[in-house]
């Protein structure tokens, strides 16, 4: 299975990959500048600004008797 990996590697080279890597980067600069351009920032409690989830902007950090989770204030 290592060797099998090892041909793979050879077989794309480094200036494809780094080409690959830019696309993607690239692409999720995209998703994040558009949800930036959509929404509002929110503010907490203390007037500062909140961290947004990029998967979902109405979801936020709260704190449980478990820890830290991803929800929302129903």
């Amino acid at each position: 299975m290592i060797t099998e990996h090892e041909r793979e590697d050879k077989r794309e080279s480094s200036d494809e990959k780094r080409t690959n890597q830019i696309k993607r980067k690239n692409k999720k600069i995209d998703r994040i500048d558009k949800i930036l351009q959509d929404n509002k920032p929110k503010q907490g409690k203390t007037k500062k600004e909140i961290q947004s989830n990029v998967t979902d902007n109405d979801s936020a950090k709260m704190p449980t008797a478990h820890g830290v989770i991803q929800g929302y204030n129903a």
